[in-house]
């Protein structure tokens, strides 16, 4: 038995959805949602918030790729 009670939430022909994955994405709507919210309160419009985020994920992607490439490689994330 996993030390999880849960691994996987769901799978769809072979792609087994995480319940993680699930938390991350709904953290990341309600903070899209927060964000329009604000924007909206102080005059902005909602595609400047859009637009910053069809901007900034696939960049928040390709450093978090990188930071988690260079942190298997190298030995001192892991020791304590």
């Amino acid at each position: 038995m996993s030390k999880y009670l849960i691994e996987n939430l769901f799978g769809i022909e072979g792609w087994s959805i995480a319940w993680y994955g699930v938390i991350i994405a709904v953290g990341m709507v309600l903070g899209v949602i927060l964000a329009i919210y604000r924007a909206r309160k102080q005059g902005l419009k909602d595609d400047l918030i859009f637009d910053f985020i069809l901007l900034a994920l696939p960049i928040l992607r390709t450093l978090g790729g990188i930071m988690r490439k260079s942190c298997l490689q190298a030995e001192h994330c892991f020791t304590r």
